[in-house]
């Protein structure tokens, strides 16, 4: 029994619901998370700062610089890694400029694409690997980059090729990277603690005799810091009571569940951008076809090449690393099964 055909109109405003739906669960549990957050450090900054109500008189008066001090650090540093993302993860990626002559068919097929599709031009990288594979970054269609590997152009033929491109030179007019990038900010930031209090575990346990005091050390001050902005938030339960009282309470048990449920519902997200820009990439190249081509063929070299960043992993055409199967490996997966992929495309008109 075929499957029933999907038109692509259908499946991009499918999949802008979705990633709407995604975004405002992700809302629901980020902002509780982030209030209990917020509230620790503005207990704890006021805590550390203590000693100095003896100088200002009336401790009140410093309730007002520990919110600006949270908030501040609250918005300036993830501000400060969203601008340096884009550029950090084409660093890190080791993708390399064309040179002079170089590439002509691949400049001229973006060149094409992008006329197409109304998006300027972006800079053209090649990735010095024989897996097939590509990937694109830029907070914004002026400042975005393509990257193809060497394998990729190898690999494909011209209509393959095209197709690969322009489902890459999709995700940068849907700001994908934009997107990726805030979501993936809000999720270290969640993460943050877990990862702080992972790294001096592994430093109390098994670094040398130098460095395990150290770590124990900060360990017993961190504990010291958790028990006391736990212990504060129970405090405020009791003292104000009903509803406000037990916000605190609340916003720490979403805190502690929110990093796992964060990252599963970014995942997701992830997903839904993968299958949209395959529907924008069969409504520009009218071609479905050649891009379950280009699927088949990259997804066959998965897991040949050197590991990749796992920083970068998500921004790949397809997802570099080996799948898994299971339940928790599709929850955590940055990009859709490889069958689903090419199901849906074939249902758009691809070849079978």
């Amino acid at each position: 029994m075929t499957s029933e055909p999907v038109l692509v109109f259908d499946r991009i405003d499918a999949n802008r619901r979705n990633t709407v739906l995604l975004l405002a669960l992700s809302a629901l549990f980020v902002l509780p998370a982030a209030a209990y957050l917020t509230q620790y450090l503005i207990l704890w900054l006021a805590a550390v700062i203590l000693p100095l109500s003896t100088r200002v008189g009336d401790p009140r008066r410093l309730i007002p610089v520990a919110i600006g001090v949270t908030v501040f650090g609250g918005i300036f540093f993830p501000y400060l890694i969203y601008l340096r993302s884009a550029s950090h993860l084409l660093r890190i990626s080791g993708a390399r400029p064309l040179e002079a002559g170089e590439g002509t068919e691949l400049r001229r097929l973006v060149e094409n694409l992008c006329i197409g599709s109304g998006l300027p031009v972006p800079q053209i990288r090649i990735l010095d690997s024989p897996v097939p594979n590509a990937l694109s970054t830029g907070l914004s269609p002026k400042d975005a980059t393509v990257v193809v590997t060497r394998g990729l152009l190898e690999s494909l033929d011209r209509r393959e090729l095209e197709g690969v491109l322009a489902q890459e030179l999709c995700q940068v007019g849907n700001n994908d990277v934009l997107l990726k990038s805030v979501l993936a900010t809000l999720l270290g930031i969640m993460l943050a603690p877990f990862r702080a209090a992972g790294r001096l575990f592994r430093a109390a346990g098994g670094a040398g005799s130098s460095v395990r005091p150290v770590a124990l050390g900060c360990l017993y001050v961190a504990a010291a810091y958790v028990v006391f902005g736990v212990g504060a938030m129970l405090v405020m339960a009791a003292v104000l009571g009903g509803l406000v009282g037990w916000i605190g309470v609340t916003s720490l048990l979403l805190f502690l569940g929110t990093p796992l449920i964060c990252l599963m519902l970014y995942r997701a997200v992830s997903r839904e951008r993968e299958f949209l820009a395959d529907a924008n990439a069969v409504l520009l190249t009218r071609n479905p076809g050649a891009l379950v081509r280009a699927l088949e063929t990259v997804g066959a070299g998965i897991g040949r090449g050197p590991p990749v960043d796992p920083a970068i992993a998500d921004l790949f055409f397809v997802d570099p690393r080996p799948t898994g199967s299971g339940v928790g490996r599709r929850l955590l997966s940055s990009h859709p099964p490889m069958r689903e992929r090419i199901e849906l495309l074939r249902r758009m008109g691809g070849p079978y």
